[in-house]
């Protein structure tokens, strides 16, 4: 049980980072096609 929590308390933080990064990249790809004039 130990074990389990101690993979969770340093999952936790991976996933989140994970996460953000994901957001991150999808807000940062849809913020770049809005800003491509419509031309290219």
């Amino acid at each position: 049980m130990v074990i389990n929590i101690d993979i969770l308390e340093v999952a936790k933080p991976i996933f989140s980072l994970v996460l953000a990064i994901v957001f991150g990249a999808i807000v940062g790809l849809e913020r770049e096609k809005a800003h491509k004039p419509a031309g290219l």
